[in-house]
C-alpha cells in the first residue's frame, strides 16, 4: 500500500501581487525561504498611469511597468506565483492554511497584502480609468499633488474629508474648492476655519463629475456650475481585509489591520503589509513595510530548516 507524499509546507505564503506583495516574495527568496504568492491580477498600482514620486524612477514609472520590473525580479530567486483568489485563511496551532479555488497551501507564516479599493464618483462622458490616465481624476495628493501645481482643483467627498484634503492641496495651488456632499455629517470647525483661512470655496455638490477634453465640470446643489482642470475623490477607501478580519484579526479604526512594529497582525504568524495596513497609501511605504515583515518572518523561522 502506498503512502501519500506529505503535504509542502511553505515558510510563508503571501496574498497579493502588488508592490508590497512582491517586495516581501523577494526578501524572502534572498533569505532561502520558500514562498508561493497568490496573485488575483487586481493590484490598486495598475491604475497608475505614470508616478513620478517612487524612488529610483526620476522620469516616473507607470504602475504596470512597475508591477512587472518587481515580478520579474521575484521570478529571478525562484518565486513562485499562483494566479488564483484566496477565499479564506484558517488558523491552525502550527500552520496557516490558505483555501483557493481548486486546492488550498499550507505554511509557517502568512502575509496580506491585498491593498484597498477606492471608493470612486460617478463620471460622465469619461470611464474612470481614462479620466485617471488624463489627469481630469486624481485618487493621491500626496502621489501627485506637485503635478497639479497652480491647477484649479476640485475636491469631492464628505465634508470633513474633502476639506482636509483641499486644505492640504492649498500647498500646490491658490485655486482649490471643497466640493462636499450632503450625506448629513458635517465638518469640524477647525476644518472650515482653516479653509477660510486659506481662501477655499466649499460648495455642495452631488457625487457627479463630468469631464470631457481636458477639464472637469461639476454642478452644485444650488444650480452653479463649477469648472477645474482636476478633480481630487476624497471619497475614502475600502481596505480588503475580509480574509484577516474573518480569520479574528484585529482592524484599526479607521478599517485597516492592525499590526505591531513587525507588521505582524494581532494573530501570531499573520501579517499585513502595504495599503491594507497603512493610511499612508505610498509605493515607499509598502517596500519598507515588506523589508520589515519579511526580516520578521526569517527571524521567526530561524528554527525552519531551510528545504
Amino acid at each position: 500500500m502506498k503512502s501519500s507524499a506529505p503535504t509542502k509546507i511553505w515558510d510563508c505564503l503571501i496574498v497579493g501581487g502588488g508592490p508590497a506583495g512582491l517586495t516581501a516574495a523577494t526578501y524572502l527568496r534572498r533569505f532561502h525561504r520558500s514562498v508561493a504568492l497568490i496573485d488575483n491580477g487586481q493590484s490598486r498600482a495598475k491604475w497608475i498611469p505614470k508616478t513620478h514620486n517612487c524612488p529610483g524612477f526620476p522620469a516616473g514609472v507607470a504602475g504596470s511597468a512597475l508591477l512587472a520590473r518587481l515580478g520579474e525580479q521575484a521570478g529571478q530567486y525562484g518565486v513562485t506565483c499562483i494566479k488564483a483568489v484566496a477565499s479564506r485563511i484558517e488558523v491552525g496551532l502550527d500552520v496557516f492554511t490558505i483555501t483557493l479555488p481548486r486546492r488550498s497551501l499550507q505554511a509557517y507564516t502568512v502575509i496580506l497584502a491585498t491593498g484597498v479599493e477606492d471608493t470612486l464618483p460617478t463620471l460622465k462622458v469619461l470611464s474612470p480609468k481614462t479620466a485617471i490616465e488624463r489627469g481630469l481624476l486624481r485618487l493621491c495628493a500626496i502621489c501627485d499633488g506637485y503635478e497639479a501645481t497652480d491647477a484649479s482643483i476640485g475636491v469631492l467627498g464628505p465634508p470633513e474629508s474633502a476639506l482636509r484634503h483641499a486644505c492640504f492641496l492649498r500647498g500646490f495651488s491658490a485655486r482649490v474648492s471643497a466640493l462636499t456632499l450632503k450625506d448629513g455629517s458635517r465638518a469640524s470647525q477647525r476644518s472650515l476655519q482653516q479653509a477660510r483661512e486659506l481662501n477655499i470655496g466649499v460648495f455642495e455638490c452631488e457625487p457627479t463629475v463630468r469631464m470631457t477634453g481636458n477639464q472637469c465640470r461639476i454642478v452644485d446643489l444650488q444650480g452653479r456650475v463649477h469648472r477645474f482642470d482636476t478633480v481630487y475623490a476624497a471619497l475614502g477607501t475600502t481596505s480588503r481585509c475580509e480574509l484577516a478580519t474573518a480569520a479574528g484579526a484585529r482592524q484599526t479604526a479607521s478599517g485597516e489591520l492592525f499590526t505591531d512594529a513587525h507588521m505582524q497582525t494581532s494573530i501570531p504568524g499573520l501579517y499585513a503589509v502595504g495599503d491594507v495596513s497603512s493610511a499612508i497609501n505610498q509605493i515607499s511605504v509598502a517596500f519598507g513595510q515588506a523589508a520589515i515583515a519579511a526580516t520578521a518572518i526569517h527571524r521567526q523561522l530561524a528554527t525552519v530548516a531551510r528545504s
